[in-house]
């Protein structure tokens, strides 16, 4: 630690930013001399005391006698990176010293020292280490979401006593970004994204032995364009007893208000996902595989660096994808994948439900694709007819994933309110059948699984929110 001087005598005091102080003749000052030396904590060369000199615009010093009366109270005058004053003292014992050290009237450093006498003739010696009165820090923004390319400035807060607040100076900080794959921030704290790559980076800037930590999520813009159909909250009987034992017991579900996706989800839509989020060419992000690409009936091909949709599959619904994938593009879009209630309620038509077998009529033919009608392939979303809701494709053309874990007991112990399925397991559900399923599979209430790391022939979804 570093210290500076405060020379007091019967009328002068003195803060100045050298580390030792010469004293003038004794003889001046016969009544007696008071010399303060204040200590800086975790300043040890002198660049580092000048830098916290400069952050002083305002020093004051409080002496109260052995009786509590204040007898100095006023602040120094500045001249330089040195303060001083003229007051009057008396010799004696038991005197208090206050010094308090502000930036922008906010305090930022201060000490004491009691029981202090001053003796004429003689030069009284007394140690205050002053203590950094920083209570935190904070960092603006604490979250923000940039397109490839884009920059933003952050900002640091010092945090002082009743909440005052300081500016920080950003070169005074040190800034790190983790993991630093989808942008860089600079030494003064602006942060860039990459251009090529996103994802999400913790931005941490340290300030006098303080960290504070932000989120930035580089991402490109949503640019599908998605149809949502409102389906209103309402109670219904959920499950099947002319179907598979895992559709038993029928049982009373209530689900709130959501919306749901009229379509499911085509290729030309995933395809933008995937260029929009510097997926692997391999159908891959993070380790994470979102569709099998390498599966040659799969209708999304990596060519030139992109992602594309074969000639004239642009509406198909997108098939070979998993689970994470699914997910993962439902994000993207501001929406999620539904639980499989809200799946079932919406493919009986909600509130508006006639009781059809399949989503929106009892003939099959005129609502689904399925093995007897699709030749073995899917379709273009939307060709059938939709349901009460006005929602294509619930039935057939493609399995749809749900967000919950598959059990298949779990309709023997799910709750009654928007049950969200089982809080863990092996397989997600699974829903709606497709294009090469027979009629049993494609009935409303039908269930079915999947390992979320999997993908087929027909396997898709739709989103929620």
């Amino acid at each position: 630690m570093k210290r500076v001087g405060i020379i007091c005598t019967l009328m002068m005091v003195v803060l100045a930013c050298f580390f030792s102080c010469t004293l003038k003749d004794p003889q001046s000052f016969r009544p007696g001399k008071l010399l303060i030396l204040l200590y800086f904590p975790d300043d040890d060369d002198e660049a580092g005391l000048a830098k916290v000199l400069q952050t002083i615009d305002r020093a004051h010093i409080e002496i109260a006698n052995s009786t509590n009366q204040t007898v100095v109270d006023q602040d120094l005058t500045q001249s330089g990176s040195v303060f001083q004053g003229s007051f009057e003292v008396s010799a004696g014992s038991g005197y208090t010293i206050l010094i308090t050290c502000y930036q922008s009237s906010v305090l930022i450093y201060q000490g004491s020292r009691g029981n202090v006498t001053v003796q004429g003739g003689q030069t009284t010696y007394v140690d205050i280490t002053l203590s950094n009165q920083l209570q935190g820090i904070q960092i603006s923004p604490s979250s923000v979401t940039l397109e490839p390319g884009d920059m933003q400035q952050f900002t640091v807060y010092a945090v002082y006593p009743n909440s005052d607040t300081l500016t920080v100076t950003t070169s005074s900080a040190t800034w790190s970004t983790s993991p630093g794959t989808a942008g860089s921030v600079s030494s003064s704290g602006l942060f860039t994204a990459s251009s090529s790559v996103t994802g999400t980076e913790t931005v941490t800037a340290n300030y006098d032995g303080q960290e504070v930590t932000a989120t930035v999520t580089v991402q490109s813009q949503t640019t599908v364009d998605i149809e949502w159909v409102t389906v209103d909250g309402g109670t219904f009987q959920m499950g099947s007893d002319s179907g598979d034992s895992n559709e038993q017991p029928i049982h009373t579900v209530a689900v709130s208000s959501f919306e749901i996706s009229k379509y499911e989800v085509t290729n030309a839509q995933y395809a933008s996902f995937l260029n929009a989020t510097g997926v692997s060419s391999n159908g891959s992000y993070g380790g994470t595989q979102y569709i099998l690409i390498d599966d040659p009936d799969c209708e999304i091909d990596y060519s030139g660096g992109q992602f594309v949709v074969e000639s004239g599959k642009e509406d198909y619904p997108v098939i070979f994808v998993t689970w994470y994938g699914a997910e993962a593009f439902c994000e993207w879009a501001g929406g999620r994948l539904s639980t499989e209630a809200e799946w079932e309620f919406a493919a009986r038509g909600g509130n508006q439900s006639q009781g059809y077998t399949y989503a929106g009529s009892n003939s099959i033919d005129e609502v689904v694709w399925y093995v007897n009608n699709s030749g073995g392939s899917t379709h273009p979303v939307g060709e059938k007819q939709p349901n009460e809701l006005g929602i294509y494709d619930m039935s057939g053309n493609g399995y749809e994933f749900c967000n919950d874990w598959y059990d298949n007991e779990y309709y023997s112990v799910s709750p009654s309110n928007n049950p969200q399925g089982p809080s863990s397991g092996t397989y997600r559900v699974l829903r709606g059948g497709n294009s090469r399923s027979v009629s049993k599979y494609v009935r409303c209430t039908s269930r079915n699984l999947l390992n979320p790391e999997y993908g087929g022939y027909g396997i898709g979804f739709r989103c929620a929110r």
